[in-house]
C-alpha cells in the first residue's frame, strides 16, 4: 500500500513538472529549443521510478505539452507533424531504454541480495530443511516460474528423494518413485548437464509425463546438484504457461543449485561430526559405568527416555540435541571416584563420601567447560539432580529455578534408577511408581505425565471376550 501511494505521488510530481515546463516554453518562445531538452527530466525520472508503463504515459504527456507550448493548438501542416512525431519517438525511446534499463539493475541487484542472503543463512545456519526451503521460494520469485523441487541421490545411488519444493501439490509430489536408471533426463542432468523441457506435451522421454500435465505444468528446466565431482541430486523449476526459460533464469537456477549443494554438503558433514562427537561420548559414558555393572547402561537409557519425552513436547532439534549430550553425561564427574564408591547404595555410604558423590555435578560441569560444543548441555550435567521442592544439589533451586532440560533428565534418570536397583533385575513398575511418589516433590509433576505418555504400549487391536467374532468364522457349521 505504502508503495502504491509513493508511486501515485511521483506520478504527480511528474505531471506537474511537465506542466511548468510547457507554462516556461509557452511563456519564452525564443529559447524554445534549449528549452524542450527540460521534457526528459520527468521522463527518465519517470522510467526510474515509475517503470516501463509510468515512463511511457509521461512521455506521451509531454508530447501533448510540447505541442502545445510550441502551437497553442493541434499543428498544422506536415512540417510540424513532423518535428512533433520525431521529438516524441525520442521521448518514448530514451524513456523505454531507461526503464528497460534500470528493471534489469534492479533484477540483478534483487538476484545478488538473495543469493547473498542464502549464503548468509547457510553460514549462519545448519538447518538444511529451512535452507533448502528458502532456496525453492527465491528460485522460483526471481525466475518468475511457477513452482520448484529439489531431489537428492539415495544413499543406494537408485533414485532420487523428493526433499523440498515449492508451488507444487502433494500429490505430484507423491507421483511415485524416480529411478535414476529409468529416467534418461535425470541421469543427464545427474552428468551435470542442464536440460530444458519447452513443452512438456512433446517430451516423450519426460517420467511421469501425464501427472506433470494435470499439474498444469508445459515446460520444466534441471539442472544439477553437485558438489565438486560428486552428484548430489537435481532441482527443477516449472512454468505453468508457455513462456520460455532464458539464459538469465539457467543462471539464476545455477546459481541457486551451488548455494542448496553448498548447504547439502555442510548439513552432511555437520551430521557426521555430531555422530562422531556422540559416539565419543559414549565412549567416556561407557568408562565410567564399566566400573560398576549395575549401572552399565544407565546413561544410554537416561537419553533414550529423556529423548523420547521431548520429542512429546516438541523440543525443538537443538534443545534435543543438547539433551541427548547432556543425558549421556550426566554422570560424567563420576569418574574420579573408585569402584567402592560407586559400586555401594548412597544409603550406606559415610557423610564424608555421600557429600564427595554430590560433588559430581559440579565436577561434571568442570570437566565439560573447556570442550564448546558441549556448553548447551552443561545445565543438565550440573542441575540433574535438583528437586522441584529445593531439597536437591548442588544448588536447592527450586520449580522452574531448574532448567527444564535438567528436570527431563531428573525425571528419566530417577525412573531408570528405580528400575534398575538390583544386578540383572528390571522393574518398569517400580521405577513409574518412584517417580509418581516423587511428582510435586522430587519430580516436575507435568514430566512425570509425559513420562508416563512415553511409557504407554501402544494400542493393540486385540479381540476382546465380547468381541464378535469375524463372519467367517462365526458362520462357519461345528463339525461333528
Amino acid at each position: 500500500m505504502k508503495r502504491s501511494y509513493r508511486k501515485l505521488g511521483f506520478a504527480a510530481l511528474f505531471v506537474a513538472s511537465l506542466v511548468v515546463i510547457t507554462l516556461l516554453l509557452h511563456l519564452d518562445q525564443p529559447q524554445q529549443d534549449s528549452l524542450h531538452n527540460l521534457y526528459y527530466v520527468p521522463i527518465l525520472l519517470a522510467a526510474a521510478f515509475l517503470g516501463e508503463t509510468g515512463c511511457v504515459i509521461i512521455a506521451m504527456l509531454a508530447i501533448i505539452g510540447s505541442g502545445y507550448a510550441e502551437y497553442g493548438h493541434m499543428p498544422h501542416g506536415w512540417h510540424a507533424w513532423w518535428v512533433l512525431i520525431v521529438r516524441g519517438a525520442f521521448f518514448l525511446t530514451l524513456g523505454y531504454l531507461v526503464a528497460n534499463l534500470t528493471d534489469r539493475m534492479r533484477a540483478h541487484t534483487r538476484s545478488w541480495q538473495s543469493l547473498l542472503g542464502i549464503s548468509r543463512a547457510i553460514n549462519s545456519s545448519l538447518d538444511l530443511d529451512l535452507t533448502l526451503q528458502t532456496i525453492t521460494r527465491e528460485s522460483v520469485e526471481l525466475t518468475s516460474a511457477d513452482a520448484c523441487a529439489i531431489r537428492l541421490i539415495s544413499d543406494d545411488g537408485e533414485e532420487l528423494i523428493y526433499a523440498k519444493s515449492f508451488g507444487l501439490s502433494d500429490s505430484y509430489m507423491a507421483k511415485g518413485p524416480l529411478r535414476i536408471h529409468e529416467n534418461p533426463l535425470a541421469l543427464r542432468v545427474i552428468k551435470q548437464c542442464e536440460v530444458v523441457i519447452r513443452d512438456v506435451r512433446r517430451a516423450k522421454e519426460l517420467l511421469y509425463r501425464e501427472e506433470t500435465l494435470r499439474e498444469g505444468i508445459v515446460s520444466v528446466l534441471s539442472v544439477p546438484l553437485h558438489c565438486g565431482s560428486e552428484p548430489l541430486g537435481l532441482m527443477n523449476l516449472y512454468r505453468k504457461r508457455f513462456i520460455g526459460f532464458t539464459q538469465r533464469d539457467l543462471r539464476i537456477a545455477s546459481a541457486f543449485a551451488e548455494q542448496a549443494a553448498m548447504a547439502i554438503f555442510n548439513a552432511h558433514l555437520y551430521a557426521s561430526i555430531q555422530q562422531n562427537y556422540l559416539e565419543t561420548v559414549r565412549a567416556l559414558t561407557q568408562a565410567i559405568e564399566a566400573k560398576d555393572p549395575v549401572t552399565l547402561g544407565h546413561s544410554e537409557r537416561v537419553a533414550v527416555l529423556a529423548v523420547s519425552m521431548a520429542r512429546v513436547i516438541k523440543l525443538t532439534p537443538e534443545e534435543i540435541q543438547a539433551l541427548e549430550f547432556g543425558a549421556l553425561l550426566h554422570d560424567i564427574g563420576k569418574i574420579s571416584f573408585d569402584d567402592v564408591m560407586l559400586s555401594t547404595p548412597s544409603e550406606y555410604l559415610s557423610a564424608d563420601d555421600r557429600l564427595m558423590l554430590e560433588m559430581h555435578p559440579m565436577i561434571g560441569k568442570s570437566i565439560l567447560n573447556p570442550i564448546e560444543f558441549l556448553h548447551p548441555s552443561i545445565p543438565i550435567v550440573l542441575y540433574h539432580h535438583e528437586q522441584w521442592n529445593g531439597a536437591g544439589y548442588p544448588e536447592g533451586l527450586v520449580g522452574e529455578q531448574t532448567p527444564l532440560l535438567a528436570r527431563i533428565v531428573a525425571v528419566a534418570n530417577g525412573y531408570d534408577h528405580a528400575s534398575h536397583r538390583s544386578l540383572l533385575k528390571e522393574s518398569p513398575d517400580a521405577g513409574l511408581a518412584c517417580v509418581r511418589d516423587g511428582a510435586g516433590t522430587r519430580f516436575d509433576a507435568q514430566l512425570v505425565e509425559v513420562l508416563e505418555t512415553v511409557l504407554q504400549p501402544p494400542e493393540q487391536d486385540a479381540l476382546s471376550e465380547d468381541a464378535p467374532l469375524p463372519s467367517s468364522a462365526s458362520e462357519a457349521s461345528p463339525t461333528t
